[in-house]
């Protein structure tokens, strides 16, 4: 579930509460957690009304609107089988950017890193070292011209620099990427 900056900052600071969306088949899972700018989010409940669901105002302040009729218009641009109405509250800060600070690897740490990339790499095909690499040699590039150096979908480009980016090896700029001290130092050990 894809959240901006202001949805995101809402449930940190508690204002918002409530996710809508339209969607044909659930896309978020209560108990489950997501990421996002202001920090991780829990889902704490999804219900789901057919499509042609009105919103209410009382969701619609929940979701952080003025009023229901705005609320309404966001959700008529996309138009699906369901509307699912996602509880949500605040989890925890973001542990990744402290972690991709941290350019004093331990032996542990690096081990670490290297068997899950190496598990990440068996999985499907080897990507995760040229990703780093290319992002380490191509700061502030678009995703799309980096995906398209490497011959895949964005999505499926971004998805993986995500994985990466978990681990803190990378950080998300407002254009492209950059290489965290973490993943930098990862890669001058692993040479």
């Amino acid at each position: 579930m894809l959240l901006n900056r202001d949805t995101a900052e809402g449930i940190a600071n508690g204002s918002i509460t409530l996710v809508l969306r339209r969607w044909d088949v659930p896309r978020a899972k209560a108990g489950g957690t997501q990421r996002t700018m202001a920090g991780t989010i829990r889902i704490d409940g999804v219900t789901e009304y057919p499509g042609r669901h009105r919103v209410t105002a009382a969701q619609a302040r929940a979701a952080g609107y003025p009023d229901a009729a705005t609320a309404q218009r966001d959700l008529d641009r996309r138009p699906a089988r369901h509307t699912y109405a996602i509880a949500v509250s605040y989890l925890a800060p973001d542990e990744r950017p402290d972690l991709a600070a941290d350019d004093r690897l331990s032996a542990d740490e690096r081990d670490a890193i290297t068997a899950r990339l190496d598990r990440w790499d068996a999985a499907t095909e080897p990507w995760t070292r040229q990703y780093l690499e290319l992002i380490a040699a191509n700061e502030a590039v678009r995703a799309p011209d980096l995906a398209g150096r490497l011959g895949v979908e964005v999505p499926r480009f971004k998805r993986r620099v995500r994985q990466l980016k978990g681990l803190g090896l990378t950080i998300s700029l407002d254009v492209g990427y950059r290489i965290s001290p973490r993943g930098r130092a990862f890669l001058l050990t692993a040479r």
